[in-house]
């Protein structure tokens, strides 16, 4: 893009606020780091300094190179404003956090100092760039997002990361590659570790639903979890792993259930312990084909019965009507601590 381009979209947005001023360009701010631009902006008798950084891209990944650059000076004397072709929510998001201002090319813009607030938001992306990982939640792709998840503090390699994933060197190139783009991800010295794990959790889960998988009712004569763990107990070659309300029972119980949801692939052993009879409603055991497997690999042990791991028991309650977001948010609190 050209910088006459960003200069007359900082223009066309500051004049309905004040009189624009642009003083000079590239100017030295300390050592070899520079403003692309300064201008002064005058509403009445007061005045305020902005210096603007154009960036060919606004990904969250640039503005977080560009809040880096800004942590150790003081913005006291002026106002900064990264300008790009596009910003999403999230980048605006870290802006804000930032206290920096953005303006994009497509009509978007955030800023606040003195007496001045401007949030304007929503406008598509005029200037699209292809991505080289275009989907960073397909199904490959996820199983190194939840590697990560279920233990956020570590340090990954990239070999460790394909082993725990089961997903190729090639794919958890390019996942990364994508993860840091948004900032999620901050890889040095061949350390790979969560920067953003918070957001990255609520990205997956806003894709995410449990029921989106085949479900099966069915009738158990066996009442309540004191008559079916038992039965569970006795199954210990059998793939399985229970989820929703049966799960946080044994994992963190805060809000009280009685149906049984279970993940499993060959059920016929299942179908025989609990006594399964399909039903069309009013069922008591909900049998849930996993869309992929996944899920079952990793998996835990409590009190003898095999139970989803706490990211999938999280991202299973976050939609259930039954208070499953409370209790989800209990789990996210207090277990996986993201």
């Amino acid at each position: 893009m050209e910088e006459i381009e960003y200069k007359k979209t900082v223009e066309k947005l500051l004049s309905q606020v004040g009189k624009l001023e642009w003083v000079s360009d590239k100017v030295k701010l300390e050592r070899d780091d520079y403003a692309d631009s300064v201008a002064n902006l005058r509403i009445g008798k007061k005045k305020k300094t902005l210096y603007l950084e154009f960036k060919s891209s606004g990904e969250p990944r640039v503005i977080a190179e560009y809040v880096g650059r800004l942590s150790n000076r003081s913005t006291d004397n002026f106002y900064p404003i990264l300008v790009a072709p596009f910003i999403s929510e999230r980048g605006k998001e870290f802006c804000e956090r930032s206290n920096i201002g953005c303006i994009d090319l497509s009509g978007n813009a955030y800023l606040k100092f003195d007496s001045i607030f401007i949030n304007l938001w929503g406008n598509d992306n005029k200037h699209k760039i292809e991505r080289k990982q275009k989907n960073l939640l397909s199904t490959k792709s996820n199983w190194v997002i939840r590697c990560m998840l279920n233990d956020p503090k570590k340090e990954w390699t990239m070999q460790e990361l394909s082993d725990s994933s089961s997903v190729s060197l090639a794919q958890v190139y390019k996942v990364l590659d994508g993860l840091e783009t948004y900032n999620y991800v901050d890889k040095r010295r061949g350390a790979i570790k969560l920067s953003d794990p918070s957001g990255l959790l609520d990205l997956l889960v806003s894709s995410y639903r449990y029921n989106d998988q085949k479900i099966t009712g069915y009738y158990s004569p066996f009442k309540g979890y004191d008559e079916i763990f038992p039965k569970l107990r006795q199954l210990p070659d059998c793939d399985y792993a229970i989820t929703l309300g049966a799960a946080a029972r044994l994992v963190l119980p805060v809000v009280r259930s009685t149906d049984t949801y279970i993940y499993v692939n060959k059920n016929d052993a299942l179908k025989n312990a609990l006594e399964l009879e399909p039903v069309e409603f009013g069922g008591n055991v909900y049998l849930i084909t996993p869309r992929d497997d996944g899920i079952l690999r990793n998996t835990q042990t409590i009190d003898g019965v095999k139970v989803v791991s706490n990211l999938q028991l999280y991202l299973d309650l976050f939609n259930y009507p039954q208070r499953g977001r409370e209790q989800a948010d209990a789990i996210r609190e207090k277990i996986l601590g993201v």
